[in-house]
């Protein structure tokens, strides 16, 4: 049993709300296999988002892995996709980006000894691979049963032209295309790779003596270091950061800096991680590394969870390190964590999320943490009554850089949710819905109802549903997304209805478009 699941902000406070019209236009997107993952991007340089999707086929041996390309127009998607094709057994990793220099962006993949390319098309890609480079690279072997996008073709650096980034076992390679010659600088520096070996033989047992070492890259983003206005690149591994400056000519340096963090385990992504009554335990996760204060010195945000005192009834805490200076030698600018949390933040109760946004646009990043009083008791009339409360706490940094103890703002919700088995959560996502600069919280009513919790400027998030918006939602609140696909700064929202969906089966191969009107 899970003693809870649910992630979101949902209020049953009736307000006058828009009418449902007003908000989205619906499109269904369709595809077959079953969906493994999808990706947003604009392809063809139109400022208007395109969709990929990756599904793999159903009660087929060996399995195929196709890709769903569905370009969207001034008149919104269509139905079908656009192109659709096989993905070649012998591609590691893809990505989209562009490498050719006409502002759309290729279908780029490691594939053995090199990185190739797929061309687009106006009709979509050419699916002849063209070789880019000779590239050495981690990625040598591929699996069959696996294949998945990773971010390698991007900006690093600010300039506006899409960079490769290609890790190595001992070190990171980083071409730079240069945009009058169109060819490719290569640098390298010093980022390797983490590493887990392990042998295994028993001679009693086992038919043989067997080695294995898995490899993976550090958790890399760039984010400026120094305040010097430029974004640098800093990679985490167990224990540390790891900087590498960007200097004036947009190159990284080869010299590096190391910063130490306190020992925990990383954030993977999940908005909550799921507690078990088997779990007894008291671990700390690092959240995020970033200037929370503006003060022009790197911040970093843990999140402590303890299930030793009580299994049914979770303790979390936000600790928050302020980074600091210090002269030291031959470092005048080096950067140090204190060993104790600067900030500990203790919710009143059990934390199911946690949003780190400015609010108020004052530059300073301010918390939105919803909890929940678990609680056997409580759980039991959860179960019974289908409906939980929350407690939405918000916490504004203040002029001194800090947050104060208590939270700013309180807005108490009522949850109503289905349970049918398997994952359960309402949905719950942070954007800017309506276009007016401010942002918004989106949460559901069940299953069939979206609803919205507008931003302003007088009270930062309004306590009552400013709207709500029929449709069908998954059980599993986290298959719903917002992201802003057409440019006019509303987000726009893509259902995925997962493979558990027992109530409508043929949403399993849709993706479901709300475009904001």
């Amino acid at each position: 049993m899970r003693p809870f699941l649910l992630t979101g902000l949902i209020s049953t406070i009736l307000f006058t709300p828009l009418f449902p019209k007003d908000l989205f236009e619906i499109y269904d997107l369709t595809f077959t296999g079953k969906l493994l993952f999808y990706h947003v991007e604009d392809l063809n340089h139109d400022n208007l988002s395109d969709i990929i999707v990756l599904a793999s086929t159903e009660n087929q041996q060996p399995e195929e892995k196709r890709i769903f390309v569905f370009f969207q127009t001034e008149q919104g998607f269509s139905g079908v996709p656009d192109q659709t094709f096989k993905l070649d057994e012998q591609i590691i990793l893809f990505d989209l980006g562009d490498v050719v220099g006409d502002f759309r962006k290729e279908f780029v993949f490691f594939a053995g000894q090199g990185l190739f390319y797929y061309p687009l098309s106006d009709s979509g890609f050419v699916l002849e691979p063209i070789k880019l480079l000779n590239a050495d690279s981690m990625f040598l072997l591929g699996n069959n049963h696996v294949s998945s996008r990773w971010d390698f073709v991007a900006d690093l650096n600010g300039d506006h032209i899409d960079e490769i980034l290609i890790p190595k076992i001992t070190a990171c390679n980083i071409y730079f295309r240069n945009r009058v010659t169109e060819e490719w600088l290569l640098q390298e520096i010093p980022l390797a790779v983490e590493s887990k070996a392990s042998g295994f033989y028993e001679p009693r047992f086992s038919v043989g003596n067997k080695a294995s070492v898995d490899y993976s890259t550090p958790y890399i983003f760039f984010e400026d270091f120094n305040s010097d206005g430029r974004r640098d690149l800093m990679a985490v591994y167990t224990g540390s950061l790891v900087i590498f400056l960007q200097d004036e000519n947009g190159f990284f340096s080869k010299k590096k800096q190391r910063v130490a963090l306190k020992p925990a385990e990383i954030w993977q992504g999940a908005k909550i991680r799921r507690t078990r009554i088997s779990d007894k335990s008291s671990r700390i996760y690092l959240m995020k590394i970033r200037d929370l204060n503006q003060d022009g010195i790197i911040d970093a945000v843990y999140i402590r969870v303890s299930t030793k005192e009580s299994v049914v009834n979770p303790k979390t805490q936000v600790e928050v390190h302020y980074g600091r200076r210090r002269a030291a030698r031959g470092e005048s600018n080096s950067i140090y964590f204190s060993r104790e949390p600067d900030q500990v933040i203790e919710p009143g109760g059990t934390q199911l999320v946690l949003d780190i946004v400015d609010l108020n646009h004052d530059q300073k990043i301010d918390l939105i943490i919803p909890v929940v009083k678990v609680g056997l008791m409580n759980i039991i009339n959860m179960l019974l009554t289908r409906r939980v409360e929350i407690q939405a706490e918000t916490y504004l940094m203040n002029s001194s850089g800090r947050y104060n103890e208590k939270p700013d703002i309180k807005i108490k919700l009522v949850v109503k949710f289905t349970y049918r088995g398997g994952a359960t959560a309402p949905v719950y996502e942070v954007a800017d819905f309506n276009g007016d600069g401010h942002l918004d919280i989106m949460s559901s009513l069940e299953e069939k109802k979206l609803v919205f919790f507008w931003g302003s400027e007088q009270n930062v998030l309004n306590k009552t549903i400013g709207s709500r918006f029929n449709v069908f939602l998954p059980q599993d609140g986290d298959l719903v997304k917002a992201i802003e696909l057409n440019g006019d700064n509303k987000s726009d929202v893509i259902i995925n209805y997962g493979e558990d969906n027992a109530v409508h089966m043929n949403l399993r191969k849709t993706l479901r478009i709300l475009l904001a009107k």
